[in-house]
C-alpha cells in the first residue's frame, strides 16, 4: 500500500474541507451583518414612528405639568430609555441640564 499516496490525499480531503468550512462562515458572517443592518433600520423607525404618536398625544393635551415640581412644563426632552418626552420647567429644566446653560 502507498502510504505516502493515502496521506497526500488526506491532506487535500482536510484542505477541500477547511475551504468548505471557511466559505460557509464567511456566508453566514454576511447573512448575519445583513440581519442586523435590517434589525437596526426597524428599530430607528420604530423610536421615529413612537416619538411622532408621543409628540402627538402631547399636543393634544392642555396642560403639559413638568414632571418634577408640578408646574406648567415649558421643555421637552426625549429621553430614549423612556421612549417618551420628559416634562420640564424652567427651573426644573435648568437643573437637570446644566450643560445646556453653560
Amino acid at each position: 500500500m502507498d502510504y505516502q499516496k493515502l496521506y497526500e490525499q488526506a491532506q487535500e480531503e482536510i484542505a477541500r474541507l477547511k475551504a468548505n468550512d471557511e466559505e460557509s462562515l464567511r456566508l453566514t458572517m454576511a447573512q448575519n451583518e445583513r440581519f442586523m443592518d435590517e434589525i437596526a433600520q426597524l428599530k430607528d423607525e420604530v423610536i421615529e414612528e413612537r416619538k411622532k404618536t408621543i409628540e402627538a398625544n402631547e399636543k393634544s393635551q392642555l396642560n403639559d405639568m413638568c414632571w418634577t415640581c408640578g408646574k406648567m412644563a415649558t421643555h421637552r426632552t426625549f429621553r430614549d430609555a423612556l421612549c417618551q418626552y420628559e416634562l420640564t420647567c424652567d427651573k426644573c429644566h435648568r437643573e437637570e441640564y446644566p450643560e445646556e446653560y453653560e
